[in-house]
């Protein structure tokens, strides 16, 4: 872009000014110009568009979508309270929630807490479990007030049970 304008300003300091018509340019001359305008131009472009749209993408992609396809099982224990809870915790996050995800989020959290040696870790496991199902239900039902403090509660619960838990 610069050598367009330096150009043409060195034709309108040649010209002075005084003669209406520009002076003839040969056809290698333009060819040369254009050529080496439009790709200096379309190198500036694409090179810096690129990465970021795609990097952008698929990292922010890739980590919730396999999450929440494999998702935690009941099959117990630490780890999988600790998965069923931020699966959870993203579900309630999500822009638009499926509440009968949540409904069927408490009912696996309901039944990992019964695979917890820790009497303490169940009991808020399955607290959080029974909070969400009856927000969901309370949602599902019409019930926003009701659905609202049980969600609030059950979201407020998650991160001490992850810490009591040892969630990393």
């Amino acid at each position: 872009m610069r050598r367009i304008v330096g150009v043409a300003l060195l034709l309108l300091a040649a010209c002075g000014n005084s003669n209406p018509s520009p002076p003839a340019t040969s056809a290698a001359t333009s060819a040369a110009t254009s050529a080496a305008t439009s790709a200096a131009t379309s190198a500036a472009t694409t090179a810096p568009t690129t990465p970021a749209t795609s990097a952008a993408t698929s990292g922010a992609t890739s980590p919730p979508t396999s999450a929440a396809t494999s998702g935690p099982t009941a099959s117990g224990g630490v780890p999988a309270a600790c998965a069923a809870l931020v699966k959870l915790q993203t579900d309630f996050g999500a822009f638009v929630t499926d509440y009968d995800t949540v409904k069927a989020d408490g009912v696996l959290l309901l039944q990992i807490s019964d695979t917890l040696s820790d009497q303490g870790q169940a009991t808020v496991v399955a607290l959080i479990g029974q909070d969400a199902q009856d927000s969901a239900q309370a949602f599902l039902d019409g019930d926003l007030a009701k659905g609202a403090r049980l969600q609030n509660r059950a979201v407020s619960t998650i991160g001490p049970a992850k810490v009591a838990l040892g969630c990393t």
